[in-house]
């Protein structure tokens, strides 16, 4: 499956006019040779013409028939580099390496692949690691690498290490007791001398009956160090700055095309004037993006915004993509062979190019991005220098604004505009192709080259170090350009999604609503969906299953297309209707407060008097318990005396003699 790459590295497959061919030779940016995989047929090829194929094939699959399905898979890093099962070739006419050199020279060509993968700054500790996986130094190391990054295949390989069968050695063991023995008293702020270090070192290889070394052993294995780490590590910090300190203007890494890229805004100074009534309308903003290895510029963007995500990004997209179909739609003749992803992004600390977006692009597109040092302006030299290259020459453009006022005294600058901004753009593009790349420079490492000459130079022939090779040339153009735009996380609700107040609709929705988040199944799942703020009438979802975007438009297809400065215009012309009731709503929001105190002030007193009778039924006498109360006797109604029974009544109670009554005294009381 083509990733929308097309690699231009020796034995890379690409598809021509619907047939696949294996990339022999890359002479220059617009052709390679390449051999016909069905009949063996060898041509140049146009690059601007290839598509991305399959991965490489190995020797003895160049039929195309031969290809099974498997074939569109994507490769592995070491199937890309034309490895897999690749036997090399003997070193030399009748003598071949045994089964075991050639499965340690396969794996020490697996982890070189490994390596070059890795951007060159970051590269420093795997290489010292495989030198001292695989016992040579570190000089040896970075050579077995340029050889692998240069003719990425295992013959290569194989021709560059020399054999020494049948000759002595450095025992492992006494390279180990070598380093141990630097390490610990050697790179120290107390070094000892590298006498006294040889004494150490043959002092354990005599306990161990192992053999003694001389003092230019110690010294060779010394210089794997770099001496900016010695130093270092010595304490010696003043000398190693004085030495590999950077020096102002210059950037450390930018030794290869493509290996860091500056990127910044700056007002053009010119008056701009419409395109309907070429009236005067001001100056614009132009983002530049530019190799800090050659000077070429690699892209820029134009704007009458504010610089922001969306400048910066359409500037990228424009150094990452292909620049031909844009030279002939401009009719401009020229040479502009820039293309391909960057290593590292130098920006400003700006919030806007340091922001969401570019963090996003930079998890896509695999670059690294690093801000400007606080405090470090000359680390934004290189793309100033341009800039003021540039505003000098278009002092002369009708319309200018000139640097600062002494400059333009009296001039009218809008009485004078006479450029739209695509008009410029084509003036500028001119100037870029056909004057500013082409012009030799003095800056750092420039030597009075042009930008051209030097792009040319790190590609095919390498400077500072093996030549970079033709860059992985990118083909689907919307998808680049949609990587750099602003997003926001949105859901999908009724099928539709909401933005800027509007409903975006497409009828694919209904099936990317099933999609789950496998971190929050339970939730409604969140998409990215990127906007270009130039028109909001429709917009992307990127959809995470398919790894594909979907263009959404208006839900309401009668709207018409609108910017999104356009759409924040109208929000603010429209106002607020309901302002009127502002204050009335005030007022009835402080009843409404004082009515919630008042509730809560009636709710305390209740809980309050209810506390106090709990309290005072608790702390009284009478709350102990007491004894029932008896029930009242019952009567019946024949035990009741009538009226008739007096004379009864009275007989009986004169029958009744009082009860005697005890004093004090013992004396009956009876009553007298």
């Amino acid at each position: 499956m083509s990733n929308g790459l097309v690699k231009f590295h020796i034995d890379a497959i690409v598809r021509f006019q619907g047939e696949d061919w294996r990339i022999m030779h890359v002479p220059d940016f617009n052709r390679v040779l390449a051999k016909r995989l069905s009949d063996g047929h060898l041509d140049f090829l146009p690059t601007a013409e290839l598509a991305g194929g399959p991965p490489s094939l190995l020797p003895g699959q160049d039929g195309g028939a031969e290809m099974s399905e498997s074939s569109e898979v994507e490769a592995s890093p070491a199937a890309r580099y034309g490895l897999a099962k690749r036997v090399p070739r003997p070193t030399r006419q009748g003598s071949t390496a045994d089964e075991k050199n050639l499965e340690q020279l396969v794996a020490q060509f697996k982890e070189l692949v490994d390596i070059v993968r890795v951007p060159n700054r970051k590269r420093g500790a795997k290489v010292k690691a495989f030198a001292d996986q695989h016992g040579i130094t570190l000089p040896t190391a970075y050579r077995r690498l340029a050889i692998v990054e240069a003719t990425p295949t295992v013959d290569a390989l194989n021709r560059a290490v020399r054999s020494d069968k049948g000759k002595p050695r450095l025992n492992v063991a006494v390279a180990a007791i070598i380093r141990e023995k630097l390490q610990k008293h050697r790179r120290i702020p107390e070094a000892k001398t590298l006498e006294r270090v040889r004494d150490l070192v043959n002092g354990v290889c005599r306990s161990r009956d192992l053999p003694e070394v001389s003092i230019e052993t110690i010294r060779r294995f010394e210089q794997e160090i770099p001496l900016k780490q010695r130093l270092e590590e010595m304490g010696r910090l003043e000398e190693a700055k004085a030495l590999y300190g950077n020096k102002v203007g210059h950037l450390p890494g930018n030794d290869y095309p493509l290996a860091l890229v500056q990127i910044d805004h700056t007002p053009c100074q010119i008056c701009f004037v419409d395109e309907i009534d070429r009236m005067p309308i001001g100056d614009a903003w132009l983002t530049h993006v530019i190799d800090t290895y050659s000077r070429m510029i690699l892209g820029f963007f134009l704007s009458f915004d504010a610089p922001s995500a969306l400048s910066a990004g359409m500037a990228l997209a424009q150094a990452i993509l292909p620049k031909e179909s844009l030279l002939r739609r401009l009719g401009i003749e020229g040479e502009w062979p820039c293309w391909g992803y960057p290593d590292i992004v130098h920006v400003d600390n700006a919030q806007d190019l340091n922001g969401r977006m570019m963090h996003s692009a930079r998890e896509q597109f695999r670059f690294d991005l690093i801000d400007r040092p606080v405090g470090s302006p000359n680390f934004g030299g290189t793309v100033e220098s341009a800039f003021r290259t540039f505003i000098n020459r278009h002092k002369e453009t009708p319309g200018t604004k000139f640097s600062n006022i002494f400059e333009r005294a009296e001039y009218d600058s809008e009485g004078r505009a006479i450029m739209t901004l695509r008009e410029f753009e084509v003036l500028y593009i001119e100037f870029l192709v056909n004057d500013y790349h082409l012009k030799g420079h003095r800056g750092h490492d420039m030597d009075l080259m042009a930008p051209l000459q030097k792009w040319k130079l790190g590609i095919f022939e390498g400077d500072k170090r093996p030549p970079r090779g033709l860059p992985d040339r990118p083909t689907d153009e919307l998808s680049i350009k949609l990587g750099f735009l602003p997003y926001e996380m949105r859901t999908i609700q009724d099928g539709t999604v909401s933005m800027f107040a509007e409903k975006y609709y497409s009828g694919v929705l209904q099936q990317v609503m099933l999609d789950i988040d496998p971190n929050a199944p339970k939730d409604k799942r969140r998409f990215m969906v990127r906007y270009d703020p130039r028109d909001i009438s429709r917009v992307w979802l990127f959809r995470e299953k398919t790894q594909s975007y979907i263009e959404l438009t208006f839900a309401d297809a009668r709207k018409p297309a609108i910017t999104l400065w356009e759409h924040n215009a109208r929000k603010k012309r429209r106002g607020d209707p309901a302002r009127e009731f502002v204050e009335q709503r005030f007022q009835s929001i402080q009843k409404q407060d004082e009515l919630r105190v008042m509730s809560a002030k009636a709710t305390k007193k209740a809980r309050k008097e209810r506390q106090r009778e709990t309290e005072r039924k608790r702390g009284a006498l009478t709350s102990q318990e007491r004894p029932p109360r008896p029930k009242s006797p019952q009567y019946d109604d024949d035990l009741i005396i009538s009226d008739n029974d007096a004379e009864e009544l009275k007989r009986l109670s004169e029958r009744v003699r009082p009860a005697s009554v005890k004093g004090h005294g013992g004396n009956t009381n009876d009553g007298n």
